[in-house]
């Protein structure tokens, strides 16, 4: 596997891409792999974030070649094709919260710094997205370790009833904020993530309640990351730190309900 990256992980705001890079590739590599797409959904699905490229395995670190998606999944063992059927899984951690990453450690820094990972665990195999140019999504296969534990914090079949409770939480919380930059901008905000969301190809095969989840997942994470990023005025600093620390545990049970349902079953 590689061991240098060719350029920095791709993390931005999930108010302008509301389901990870990692999740999307997850949702639609389980569909491909299990025979419920085709090749050419899951790469014009992809394309919708960007052309996706994946660092050759073949590749050594001084001359690092990038091979198309389905070629370069294939080549990694991922493919409807493998003797071992592929589940693929996705981490999405922060600083201080690196639940659902596999090790070492050196890639668990990479993932949090990049919000994100893919991983197939029968594999021992990573996927780390990484900006690459012309607005391409360049994937760079890391190894995993084979001896640490990575338990979901967020079971699947807790997803939905999980983030349902946090988005009445998210949405209580966010009334009472003072915010600063007042309400017609709460909405514009929110309505752009309403409609990225529904730019956002999910597999014909998903059902109802996971894309129900994804949805309310990715919404309550916006609330959150909106509200955190607001200076609202409150009368003492420990009202302050309470506030922060009710939207941090809300954005975590929404990402990890996210991944939750974004993962192999």
């Amino acid at each position: 596997m590689n061991e240098h990256l060719s350029s920095t992980p791709a993390s931005q705001s999930l108010l302008a891409q509301p389901v990870p890079h990692s999740a999307l590739l997850a949702l639609w590599v389980n569909a491909w792999c299990a025979g419920s797409v085709s090749a050419d959904s899951l790469v014009d699905a992809m394309a919708t974030i960007g052309t996706s490229r994946i660092v050759s395995a073949r590749s050594n670190t001084s001359d690092q070649r990038s091979t198309g998606l389905i070629i370069g999944l294939a080549e990694l063992g991922i493919s409807p094709a493998s003797l071992q059927q592929p589940s693929m899984r996705v981490a999405l951690p922060t600083p201080g919260d690196p639940r659902g990453l596999p090790g070492p450690p050196a890639l668990n820094m990479l993932a949090i710094d990049a919000g994100q990972l893919a991983i197939v665990d029968a594999l021992n195999i990573a996927l780390l997205p990484t900006s690459g140019n012309n607005a391409a999504v360049m994937w760079e296969p890391r190894e995993t370790a084979s001896d640490l534990s990575s338990g979901a914090a967020v079971r699947p079949e807790e997803a939905p009833s999980a983030v349902r409770s946090a988005l009445h939480s998210a949405m209580s919380a966010l009334a009472d904020l003072d915010l600063a930059t007042g309400e017609i901008a709460v909405s514009a905000h929110m309505l752009a993530l309403s409609r990225a969301l529904q730019k956002t190809p999910i597999p014909e095969t998903t059902s109802g309640q996971d894309r129900h989840t994804i949805h309310t997942a990715a919404t309550v994470i916006g609330i959150c990351e909106l509200a955190l990023g607001d200076n609202p005025r409150q009368p003492t600093a420990v009202l302050e730190r309470e506030r922060r620390r009710v939207l941090v545990e809300l954005s975590a049970i929404a990402r990890h309900s996210l991944a939750a349902t974004c993962s192999a079953r």
